[in-house]
């Protein structure tokens, strides 16, 4: 076949895999890497050196780089060879033809699956780096995993995030503190790192303002830190323009949850005071039991907003009073 040798590979049916090519013939233009459908059981391998590749699915390019994933060529360049390597297809992953993505009106050079980029599919963790260490990095890591596991989200592995978190840090290395935000998607991991300075020593002393917010947390996904991120910013905003700092978001029962930007602690009567039903918060634990070694009580409660109090109680049934005589048999 071509001078080359075909061979029974594993057969795949309808399977997403990234295609790295030169960009020449029919890739030329495409965004490397390409996510294609597979469809063979059939593969050429030892293609002879005039008809290298110009497409490896897994691979890391042309001319027999080694492929991180399966390094099974996909496509040769037209004019090398008469025919189609293999028995299957080569197909763009997105019904309807190949995706284009434009961002800011310039062409988007990495389309992010529809999932992800329109429906919030994803989860993330976001952790701070202070003097080049990540706090807390192994519990940001593991509930990254957890939550990618609950809503069958692929993960990378740890290891991506690793490499991009050394990567960032030595880009930023003359910043002291950094916000770091690790995502995770279908086929896609986003890292990212800016500058991060905290609230002024003001907000400590004195307090800050806090909004009760109409928003409430999703009924079935409310402890992920998914991509699905709406009721939060929606809080944060309506927060802002009451010139708040923190707006507060309820569940369906009318419970107060959690904050559109912290994880709320409440001290009260001598004990800290966590409210249950919003997001697992890493570092409202991390308090809570620094609370606990200093011997405060640390109890997790449910409170509705006239408990903070936030808001006025809702008004009691109407009452009328019992005339007399009422309710005896009469005759």
């Amino acid at each position: 076949a071509l001078g080359a040798e075909l061979y029974r590979e594993a057969p795949v049916h309808g399977e997403a895999h990234a295609v790295h090519h030169a960009g020449e013939a029919l890739f030329q233009g495409m965004p490397n890497p390409l996510p294609f459908a597979r469809y063979h059981s059939l593969a050429l391998r030892r293609l002879p050196p005039r008809g290298a590749p110009s497409g490896l699915d897994g691979g890391e390019g042309a001319h027999g780089h080694r492929g991180w994933e399966t390094g099974v060529w996909r496509a040769v360049p037209p004019g090398e060879y008469p025919v189609p390597v293999g028995d299957g297809a080569l197909g763009p992953v997105s019904q309807g033809g190949l995706r284009r993505v434009l961002l800011k009106g310039e062409p988007f050079s990495e389309p992010l699956p529809e999932g992800f980029l329109y429906h919030g599919l994803s989860v993330f963790t976001t952790l701070r780096v202070e003097r080049g260490e990540a706090l807390w990095l192994e519990e940001h890591l593991y509930r990254l995993r957890r939550h990618a596991a609950a809503l069958g989200l692929p993960y990378p592995g740890d290891g991506v995030f690793l490499r991009d978190l050394e990567a960032l840090k030595k880009e930023f290395s003359h910043l002291p503190c950094l916000r770091l935000r690790f995502t995770a998607g279908e086929g896609v991991w986003l890292s990212e790192a800016r500058p991060y300075t905290p609230p002024p020593l003001a907000a400590y002393e004195e307090g800050v303002k806090v909004a009760l917010t109409p928003y409430r947390v999703h009924p079935d996904l409310a402890r992920f830190k998914t991509g699905n991120y709406l009721p939060y910013r929606l809080a944060l905003k309506e927060a802002e323009g009451q010139g708040a700092f923190e707006g507060l978001l309820q569940d369906s029962e009318g419970y107060v949850v959690d904050g559109s930007r912290t994880s709320p602690l409440l001290y009260r009567d001598g004990a800290l005071l966590l409210l249950e039903g919003g997001l697992e918060g890493i570092t409202r634990e991390k308090v809570a039991q620094a609370a606990r070694e200093l011997g405060l009580r640390v109890e997790r409660v449910r409170l509705y907003p006239w408990e903070l109090p936030l808001a006025a109680p809702p008004p009691l049934p109407p009452t009328r009073p019992c005339a007399a005589g009422e309710g005896r048999r009469k005759g």
